[in-house]
């Protein structure tokens, strides 16, 4: 039987296409504004909440971190399961964030020094 190079071939075949570079270039802007985006947002964050500096870039810099182990796990579940849950439940996290974020109004309060 010889082999035929037929659409359907091509649509099936292991060689990405145009959806994963489209994604790479998202990826890769969304983490670059989410970045760069903080130092101009700092002062008017500081302003509005009351928060210090030291205490927006914690938060930022916890979050990373956070982000990183969860994602160790993530991956996990999207190598298993594959990525259908996850992203769905992605999805409506995206959409519930944004209506939580108003409640947020001030940092929470330091924990108490303990007299050494």
């Amino acid at each position: 039987m010889a082999a035929t190079d037929t659409a359907t071939d091509r649509l099936t075949s292991d060689r990405p296409r145009g959806g994963l570079t489209a994604l790479c270039i998202a990826v890769t802007t969304s983490w670059g504004l989410l970045y760069y985006s903080l130092p101009v947002a700092l002062a008017p964050i500081a302003a509005d909440t009351g928060w210090s500096h030291t205490a927006i870039t914690g938060a930022f810099s916890a979050g990373l971190i956070v982000s990183a182990l969860a994602g160790v796990r993530v991956g996990r579940i999207l190598d298993t399961r594959g990525p259908r849950r996850v992203m769905t439940a992605e999805g409506i996290a995206l959409v519930a964030a944004p209506t939580e974020t108003p409640r947020i109004t001030e940092a929470p309060a330091p924990a108490p020094r303990s007299a050494l």
